[in-house]
């Protein structure tokens, strides 16, 4: 039968909320098909600084990046095993938020899923099916046998057919470990220091060239609910399902969001909104205080000129009176601007926090924030609430 499919690269304990978006698109989707919801959770990746990061904000508001330090060397995220130092993360993590009705079962659950010597594969795939356990969800892990043997022919077609000195499209896998193959001058494949690896000592493992072909293959594609720069990359893999006579799926996306968090005033969030730049909020707020500094510079400037102009007509020397009227109206206008911004800091710091919250380092709050620091705040409950206010393809403001 026929999927809704999107897919994930697996987070630390979720990862940023924007997979509640990605994972709810599918089951509303499926649901209005009649078709099977289904989550790709990709397994196989081996960047660990993509995923080794949790965002939040503490008790006292404060932006705060907690990162598992571990030495991966090139082990597949899946097959990475949850180590003490995990562990006193979670725990640091659920204690540094601010401790509301939810904290203390949303820390269970994650305690329950992350346990030490349990692969994070497992670890997601159990904390998936607790949170979205009320909603039909297929969860599909590519490491399993049936995939990974279908995939085979594809993927050493794809491997014979590169070219001299130039990296496969494909890795290969071998005790747990991804590694990627290059083709020599002497059309052997080696490893990235160029030794030579033994191909029957692994399996075939799809790049991000033929991932989606082989995805939709397996799992007879009909939609795949996609943010939207990942709508622009798989538009531009077309030739290589037209290469195996593949069907290219529907693509739709998934729903944008932005959370108004209660840390933060009405006032303030408007504003933020309206500009999304920061410095550009600063100026407006300034200039709505009486502080047009192209105005007063103007209106000095004026005033200089008629002054020269006066001693120009009593033959006075006014080259050495105009250098220090420049000067001393200079000083005044940054005077003026330090005492403006001195009365209206408490104003501009909020408005600098506000827009550190909702763009933090000039992300979209989704794609920052972690899932788990919104549970926190609203409780299991923002499942349910977001799958009512979905709406595919557009950006909503979640309040609750």
């Amino acid at each position: 039968m026929k999927r809704i499919v999107t897919g994930q690269q697996i987070g630390l304990f979720g990862g940023a909320v924007f997979i509640l978006y990605k994972i709810l698109g599918v089951i509303q989707e499926a649901k209005q098909k009649k078709l099977i919801p289904c989550f790709w959770m990709e397994t196989n990746d081996a960047d660990f600084e993509e995923i080794n990061k949790i965002n939040y904000l503490n008790a006292k508001g404060e932006i705060k990046t907690l990162r598992w330090q571990k030495n991966t060397a090139g082990t597949s995220i899946g097959k990475m095993i949850v180590d003490k130092n995990l562990l006193e993360i979670i725990n640091f993590f659920f204690s540094d938020l601010q401790q509301t009705s939810h904290t203390f079962l949303l820390q269970k659950i994650v305690l329950n899923c992350y346990q030490e010597g349990k692969n994070l594969a497992d670890c997601y795939q159990q904390l998936i099916q607790i949170l979205f356990k009320n909603y039909p969800l297929e969860i599909f892990n590519p490491n399993q046998k049936e995939f990974l043997n279908f995939s085979q022919p594809i993927l050493k077609k794809e491997l014979l057919e590169t070219a001299i000195n130039s990296q496969a499209k494909v890795f290969i896998a071998i005790n747990d470990k991804r590694i990627a193959l290059f083709k020599n001058e002497h059309g052997e494949f080696v490893n990235r220091k160029g030794k030579k690896i033994n191909l029957e000592q692994g399996i075939l493992l799809p790049s991000v060239h033929n991932r989606s072909l082989l995805q939709d293959l397996f799992l007879e594609t009909d939609t795949y609910i996609c943010g939207e720069n990942e709508e622009k990359y798989l538009i531009n893999l077309k030739e290589i399902y037209q290469k195996y006579n593949a069907s290219f799926p529907l693509l739709k996306k998934r729903m944008s969001a932005i959370c108004q968090d209660f840390f933060f005033e009405e006032e303030f969030f408007q504003k933020v909104q309206q500009d999304r730049d920061l410095e550009l909020t600063k100026k407006k707020i300034l200039f709505s205080i009486g502080f047009d500094k192209k105005k007063i510079t103007d209106e000095l400037n004026s005033h200089k000129q008629e002054l020269i102009n006066q001693l120009k007509k009593q033959d006075l020397p006014s080259k050495e009176i105009e250098k220090f009227l420049y000067v001393t109206f200079k000083k005044m206008i940054k005077e003026k601007q330090k005492n403006i911004k001195i009365q209206h800091q408490k104003e501009l710091n909020a408005i600098e926090k506000t827009y550190l919250y909702y763009y933090p380092q000039k992300q979209h709050q989704e794609r920052f924030y972690h899932l788990f620091y919104y549970l926190n705040l609203y409780g299991l409950d923002l499942i349910e609430n977001v799958y009512r206010h979905y709406s595919f393809d557009k950006d909503i403001l979640l309040k609750f």
